[in-house]
């Protein structure tokens, strides 16, 4: 899972990499393809998971070029699955995004904001 973060943050265009995702995404729901919908959230939850530090804190705005950002990418993958049951490695991933990203109040505002 950390190689798929990697990539990701390596990237040179990674709006490019987003918009494949959010396409196939929209197929998948169509298609009802909740597997592979998925297959596809661990894949983005690591890019969330094992963000570098500096990037960390913009995953939740869309990069340049984007309509949409990794951590929306996600909630909409997650919200596609109906439902069918969370896989193990997705959990687990899961478990290390919920760290990486700020905490929120019951008002939706970040603690410290």
């Amino acid at each position: 899972l950390k190689e798929h973060g990697r990539k990701f943050h390596e990237h040179r265009r990674p709006e490019v990499v987003i918009k494949r995702y959010e396409k196939c995404t929209k197929d998948w729901i169509l298609r009802r393809e909740r597997k592979q919908v998925l297959k596809y959230a661990v894949h983005v939850a690591s890019w969330i998971a094992f963000a570098p530090e500096q990037s960390a804190h913009s995953l939740a705005s869309p990069p340049s070029g984007a309509d949409i950002s990794p951590v929306r990418l996600l909630a909409n993958l997650l919200g596609a699955r109906g439902r069918e049951r969370v896989p193990e490695r997705l959990s687990g991933v899961l478990l290390r995004v919920r760290e990486r990203l700020p905490k929120r109040s019951a008002h939706g505002f970040a603690h410290g904001e």
